[in-house]
């Protein structure tokens, strides 16, 4: 965790430094293509969106070996493949999470299901309704 906090601001550096030397530089359109696949790469880990920044990765590193900031784009290009590894797993891993959360819920609910018939049966019998046969939902 500690070295993305150390290599963000080395990427956001390496992008502008390059950027602002001159525009129209290969290297310095590539790292800007890549900025904006990597932020798109944070709303959207879809599978298309992933191989868009890995292609824009792929262009970065091919135009690199004529930068003279072969340090920089080495380390832009090390933290970018970090997150396009960590983005992804994180969004699916968070999902799943999300996915048995929503099961034990609906879990929840068919056992209420159950139960709260038996419970209204009870209840017309003796007039009391144990709160053993409740469940709580949440």
């Amino acid at each position: 965790m500690r070295s993305c906090r150390i290599r963000w601001p080395i990427s956001i550096g390496t992008s502008v430094r390059l950027s602002a030397s001159n525009p129209s530089d290969p290297i310095a359109l590539a790292v800007s293509a890549l900025a904006g696949g990597m932020l798109h790469l944070t709303l959207d880990t879809s599978t298309a969106t992933a191989a868009k920044v890995q292609g824009l990765l792929d262009g970065v590193a091919s135009n690199s070996s004529s930068s003279g900031d072969d340090d920089s784009v080495r380390a832009l290009l090390a933290h970018a493949r970090l997150l396009l590894d960590l983005l992804p797993a994180t969004d699916r891993t968070l999902k799943s999470l999300r996915a048995v959360r929503e099961d034990q819920d609906q879990q929840a609910v068919r056992l209420l299901g159950i139960a709260a018939p038996e419970a209204i049966a009870n209840d017309g019998a003796d007039n009391s309704v144990s709160s053993s046969t409740w469940l709580p939902c949440c």
